[in-house]
């Protein structure tokens, strides 16, 4: 039994452009740490809340 590297089915590897975008999420998953850091209010967390959500489906989008 041999174990294969992780792949897509099609047996392509990751292209520069999706770790690209890979990065700018990290990136804003990071910034909105830092609007957290800044001040932790209800209305902070909410605002973090929704922005981190659509950085989610944006994410869960593009993979």
């Amino acid at each position: 039994m041999t174990l294969n590297p992780v792949a897509t089915p099609d047996g392509r590897g990751v292209t520069w452009v999706e770790l690209f975008f890979d990065l700018i999420f990290v990136f804003s998953v990071t910034q909105l740490v830092g609007l957290l850091h800044d001040g932790f209010t209800w209305l902070a967390v909410g605002q973090v809340a929704m922005a981190f959500w659509f950085a989610w489906f944006a994410w869960g989008q593009f993979t």
